[in-house]
């Protein structure tokens, strides 16, 4: 379109309307206009003059549809465009829209990121607990072994002597506190020092046994003795074994065999007078 023309506002100036009624009217392609490369409407000076001389044309109304009300009316209160809007708006729209969408993307972006953080947390956790009770089985199971051969040791050393409660105790509070557990070479050598103290209590133990019994069966006299086929005790073995005993707990528990021995052979002696006065006593009546 050559010549001169009116802006929106101008031509409404000239015509006495609004200039939204012109935009509106140029929107609906009633009059004559063309739009700039900005987006906004010129109508030409001649197109102003035709409708100063013709009047100004009814704006054409949509046909009413689905959402229209009585008399035509839409139901909404909601104007329409009166004018299409610039590719400035667009962009505007447009950009923001984006913006919104991007940061929508950023919010499960970083929902997606707290999850994973929780599943990685919650995995690391699992398996921490699963190499918590892996260690905790293999060093049972370091234990058990480690028990079973101080078993056999001891066996092995008494005749098949069932070995001291204490000593499967003792196994476990020297190796418990190993972190890491030894190799299988010092695990040997831990084990055969604690079974060595257990031999030596055991061997104490049974050459005190022998003290006694040697000084109930052979000590006193052969009168003094039950009879040789029962195993049947006579009072006077009786007398000897309650003898010896106090004897030794006179001593205490950490006496040596050579004390416990003379207790014993203090005790026979003891019960040997008793006897042989009852004996006498015996004859004389």
């Amino acid at each position: 379109m050559g010549g001169l023309f009116y802006s929106t506002g101008g031509a409404a100036a000239e015509l006495g309307v609004s200039q939204d009624q012109v935009r509106a009217l140029c929107e609906a392609g009633a009059v004559a206009a063309e739009t700039t490369f900005g987006g906004q409407w010129r109508v030409a000076k001649a197109e102003v003059e035709r409708l100063k001389a013709e009047g100004i044309p009814a704006l054409p109304r949509p046909l009413p549809g689905p959402t229209a009300g009585r008399n035509g009316q839409r139901r909404n209160r909601h104007p329409d465009l009166l004018a299409k809007p610039s590719p400035g708006v667009i962009q505007s729209y447009e950009g923001l829209a984006r913006k919104q969408a991007l940061l929508q993307e950023r919010r499960v972006d970083l929902e997606l990121a707290e999850v994973e953080d929780r599943f990685q947390a919650r995995q690391e956790q699992a398996e921490a607990r699963q190499r918590k009770m892996d260690a905790e089985r293999e060093r049972a199971e370091y234990l058990r072994a480690a028990e079973r051969f101080a078993f056999a040791l001891f066996e092995a050393e008494t005749d098949g002597a069932a070995p001291d409660s204490r000593l499967a105790l003792a196994i476990r509070e020297q190796l418990l506190p190993l972190h890491p557990f030894p190799s299988e070479e010092v695990l040997i050598t831990l084990v055969r020092a604690i079974v060595a103290k257990f031999l030596a209590e055991w061997r104490e133990t049974k050459r005190i046994e022998r003290i006694i019994l040697d000084a109930r069966d052979h000590g006193l006299p052969f009168e003094a003795r039950g009879p040789w086929w029962s195993n049947e005790l006579s009072e006077w073995q009786v007398k000897v074994l309650h003898a010896v005993k106090a004897e030794c707990a006179a001593l205490g528990e950490e006496a040596p065999l050579d004390k416990i021995q003379a207790a014993a052979d203090r005790a026979v002696d003891k019960v040997t007078r008793e006897f042989e006065a009852h004996q006498a006593t015996g004859r004389a009546r």
